[in-house]
């Protein structure tokens, strides 16, 4: 069997990447791929990487399948994957890694290139996949292989556009129209202003690596949260539908139960706060003018959904005694009062 030509010229250091190379492989023949029994074919999804040298690591998925040439799937073979350069690492960085196929004769793997690599130029690079194959049909010992191919390039070629999008809405769900959604670049100090649809929905286009702040205004209305941020520790480098602004004026705090009918005797009591909207948590303070009701272990100071836990000591009084907790959400708005109502001691 004519051995196949391959070159690989690795000319990759992490610190700065010139290239990665390999020849072409020999085109199908009788020497080739088309005198095997079976053929093993690779993708990589994504194909194209954009490498932000100070930005978290990126990653693509390579599934590398194995097939007779009657259609059936090679179940059950080890394959072997290994990378042409010293750009990037497989999982538990490793630069080659074996799988074995599964009932749908595939193999998936992780490919990544980690935070802080430095790109000076586009390179393309390939993940070698490998099989041995004894079903030849003229030498029973050989291998067969593919190469996919990777295209790494740096962040600031990408063109293609990040998509930010959510919804302005009042607590109940109902949307919001022509509410102003401002994103401001941090850098530049541009907006790019939008409004909502009937929906309360929104949408806008800013490019990879984005950094700024998503503000949200309607007149009457003031909302929660008062602004998302993309700052160098989260820039914007991959399509988020979750920037939501909900009208903070319809979201109150909700209190179980909203009265405790105490004995006499000690005991303690808990108090669940939760908020009308849960997408949306509220910060609380508790209070009580009463000197026999204690908090328990910091309780009077939380978020929802939180537990208000107290204690009531024993009423050593002759009567039933009235008392009052207030619950006041930190950002304003109104506040909760749960009542108490401690019995009389029994009489002697």
């Amino acid at each position: 069997m004519k051995p196949f030509a391959i070159a690989i010229v690795c000319l990759v250091l992490i610190a700065g990447v010139s290239g990665c190379k390999r020849s072409a492989a020999f085109d199908p023949g009788a020497d080739g791929p088309a005198a095997y029994q079976i053929t093993l074919k690779g993708t990589a999804n994504p194909s194209t990487l954009f490498i932000p040298h100070n930005k978290p690591e990126v990653q693509s998925v390579i599934t590398v399948r194995a097939i007779h040439n009657t259609g059936a799937p090679v179940v059950g073979r080890e394959v072997y994957l290994t990378k042409d350069c010293d750009l990037g690492h497989f999982a538990n960085l490793r630069d080659s890694v074996t799988r074995e196929t599964d009932a749908n004769g595939e193999v998936q793997v992780l490919f990544l290139v980690p935070a802080g690599t430095v790109l000076p130029a586009t390179i393309t690079m390939h993940i070698e996949a490998r099989i041995h194959d004894d079903t030849r049909l003229d030498n029973p010992i050989s291998e067969i292989y593919d190469f996919i191919p990777i295209m790494v390039k740096p962040a600031e070629l990408d063109q293609t556009p990040i998509r930010l999008c959510g919804y302005v809405r009042q607590a109940d769900g109902t949307g919001l129209e022509n509410a102003v959604v401002v994103l401001t670049d941090s850098v530049t100090g541009w907006p790019i202003v939008t409004t909502t649809r009937p929906s309360g929905s929104w949408d806008a286009n800013v490019s990879y690596g984005w950094l700024g702040t998503v503000t949200a205004s309607l007149s009457g209305f003031t909302f929660q949260p008062a602004s998302y941020t993309f700052g160098e520790a989260n820039p914007a480098i991959a399509s988020r539908c979750d920037l939501n602004f909900i009208s903070s004026s319809d979201v109150s705090l909700v209190v179980d139960p909203d009265s405790i009918a105490a004995a006499a005797t000690e005991g303690d009591y808990a108090i669940a706060v939760t908020s009308s909207y849960s997408g949306m948590p509220i910060s609380y303070t508790a209070t009580t003018e009463q000197d026999w009701i204690t908090f328990l272990s910091g309780s009077d100071v939380g978020e929802t959904p939180g537990v208000i836990s107290i204690t009531i000591e024993e009423n050593t009084t002759t009567s039933s005694r009235p008392g009052f907790i207030v619950i006041t959400p930190d950002s304003g708005g109104s506040m909760v009062i749960v009542s108490v109502e401690q019995a009389a001691p029994a009489a002697p």
